[in-house]
């Protein structure tokens, strides 16, 4: 068998149909698995649109490859290619946006007008509809070619907008209306095919799903991304939580070489007494976008709890002095408030409870002894630190 003969003809359209069965069984087996453990309609809705494309070219194949009633089947694969472009674009657009009221009942309007065009062509009497060019044009296969005509225009017009990945979007539209319109051309206008006409018929549906695969795919990667960061980033200040950041701390202690500076915003509470609770939350993001802007990539800043912030540093000793100290003078200089830091560095044996506990108590030995200063941990502190609790 030559290549050509795999680009057009009978031989072609089944290699593009099994093309696109391959990429649709993937895409749907990915939004069924996500549907089940997320619950997103979108997910829904696009698990929908694959199913309804893969039984589009199942009966493709199968008419090319067995003695299906032609016309007929023609038919419902075209009216299966417009309610899958429905369920599609629907699921796109619930990628980006809320589902709403609005949004469902346009959505079933869309499903049952293409039901009705469906119907007219499949009902309405023969007789009636050769004796009246209206009901001719009514009954014809063309209404429902046109119908997915105006549905693409309406995507372009209506979802592009409202959705990211607008070029990449757009790009898909144009393959899928180019796809089609060559449909068309060798449907209904051209008295025999051409071979160049049927290449690009079987290849730019591949093009479209491909793309259309990595739309989603993209989409996909980016909601799990934020559902991701959102476990372990606080959302106040934007820096990571105490879970993530003991976790990190777990992992540089493995490696020996974690240290830990601990921060207490000073007289915090008197702070939200005085001030309110919006300029305390704003004083907790100032001290957060310090201590990340200071630390760097040195390491990572967490918020442990309240108004107090942790930076887990990648270093056994190093410059974690410095780093502590430059921590207190910027918020000193740059916030109307002041911290009391303390630092402790790695030591075998220790784990990274431990080592949390002992910047911990380095910060109280700062805060009992006038704020606003800094304290390293040493086997001194615990006898310290319970003096000053006497």
């Amino acid at each position: 068998m030559e290549l050509t003969e795999l680009l057009y003809g009978p031989t072609g359209k089944i290699v593009s149909s099994i093309c696109i069965l391959v990429i649709l069984g993937l895409m749907f087996m990915i939004n069924v698995q996500l549907y089940m453990n997320r619950r997103k309609k979108a997910y829904f809705s696009l698990a929908v649109s694959f199913l309804l494309v893969i039984a589009q070219y199942v009966i493709i194949l199968l008419l090319e490859m067995s003695s299906l009633p032609a016309a007929i089947t023609a038919y419902v694969i075209q009216l299966l290619k417009v309610l899958a472009f429905i369920w599609i674009n629907l699921g796109i657009f619930q990628l980006y946006n809320p589902t709403g009221r609005k949004l469902k009942l346009i959505a079933a309007a869309l499903n049952a007008l293409a039901f009705v065009v469906a119907a007219l062509h499949l009902y309405l009497p023969g007789e009636l509809s050769e004796t009246d060019p209206i009901l001719r044009f009514l009954a014809g296969p063309m209404l429902l070619e046109q119908y997915l005509i105006a549905l693409i225009l309406l995507a372009a017009l209506f979802i592009r907008p409202n959705i990211g990945q607008t070029k990449t979007y757009l790009f898909s539209l144009g393959i899928f209306l180019l796809s089609h319109a060559i449909h068309m051309m060798d449907a209904y206008v051209l008295e025999e095919s051409r071979k160049l006409l049927q290449v690009l018929e079987h290849l730019l549906p591949v093009l479209y799903y491909t793309t259309l695969f990595f739309i989603v795919f993209n989409r996909i990667v980016e909601l799990l991304q934020a559902v991701f960061e959102s476990s372990i980033i606080d959302g106040l200040t934007g820096v990571y939580n105490r879970n993530y950041i003991m976790t990190y701390a777990h992992r540089l202690v493995k490696r020996r070489r974690a240290s830990v500076i601990f921060c207490d915003i000073d007289n915090f509470k008197r702070l939200n007494d005085t001030e309110g609770h919006q300029e305390g939350d704003r004083v907790l993001k100032a001290v957060a976008r310090i201590l990340r802007d200071t630390v760097g990539d040195a390491g990572k800043v967490g918020r442990y709890g309240g108004e107090e912030m942790v930076a887990v540093l990648d270093n056994a000793a190093g410059d974690v002095k410095k780093i502590a100290e430059k921590i207190r003078k910027r918020v000193e200089e740059e916030t109307k408030v002041t911290v009391s830091v303390g630092y402790s560095r790695y030591r075998e044996g220790v784990t990274a409870h431990e080592l949390m506990k002992q910047a911990d108590e380095a910060m109280y030995v700062s805060k009992k002894t006038g704020k606003n200063k800094v304290t390293a941990y040493t086997t001194r502190t615990p006898k310290m630190l319970a003096s000053l609790q006497q």
